[in-house]
C-alpha cells in the first residue's frame, strides 16, 4: 500500500469520526428541540385546562381548538421520539448480530455466560419497553380525559 492510500483511508476515518460528531450533535439537537416543544405543550394544556375550569364560561370553541392541537403535537413528538429509539434500537440489534456472525467463536464457556447476559438483558428491555408503552397508554387516557373534561 502506497503511503497516498495510506493517508486517504487516514482522511477518510477522520472525516467518518467527524461525520458522526455531527450526526450526534443533530440528533442531540433534535431530542432538545422536541423536549422543549413538548414541556411547551404540556403548559399550554395545563394552563388552558385551568383557564377552563376556573372560567366556565369563557369562549370553549377557542380554548378546545387550543388544548387539541397541543395535544395532536405533542403525540406527535411523542411518535418522533418513539421511533428514533426504534431506530437506534433496531441499528444496534443489527450491528451486534452482524459481529455475532463475523466472530465465528466455538461455544466455550465464555460464549456461553455472554448468551445468558444477553438473554437477561434481552428481558429487561423488554419489560423497559412493555412500561414505555404503558406510559404511553396512560398519556393517551389522560388526554382523552381532559377532552371529556372540555366538553363536558
Amino acid at each position: 500500500m502506497t503511503q497516498n492510500e495510506r493517508d486517504y483511508i487516514e482522511q477518510c476515518k477522520v472525516l467518518a469520526t467527524d461525520q458522526q460528531r455531527l450526526f450526534d450533535i443533530a440528533r442531540e439537537c433534535r431530542f432538545s428541540l422536541w423536549n422543549s416543544l413538548l414541556t411547551f405543550n404540556a403548559l399550554i394544556i395545563t394552563v388552558f385546562t385551568g383557564f377552563l375550569a376556573l372560567h366556565p364560561t369563557s369562549n370553549r370553541t377557542i380554548i378546545f381548538c387550543i388544548i387539541f392541537l397541543s395535544i395532536a403535537s405533542a403525540g406527535l413528538l411523542i411518535f418522533n421520539f418513539k421511533a428514533t429509539k426504534q431506530f437506534y434500537d433496531r441499528s444496534a440489534l443489527d450491528y451486534f448480530n452482524m459481529l455475532d456472525r463475523q466472530s465465528n467463536l466455538g461455544h466455550n464457556d465464555e460464549v456461553a455466560d455472554n448468551l445468558i447476559q444477553q438473554n437477561q438483558a434481552g428481558r429487561i428491555q423488554t419489560i423497559v419497553n412493555l412500561f414505555e408503552n404503558l406510559a404511553l397508554v396512560f398519556l393517551g387516557l389522560q388526554m382523552v380525559l381532559i377532552i371529556i373534561f372540555i366538553c363536558r
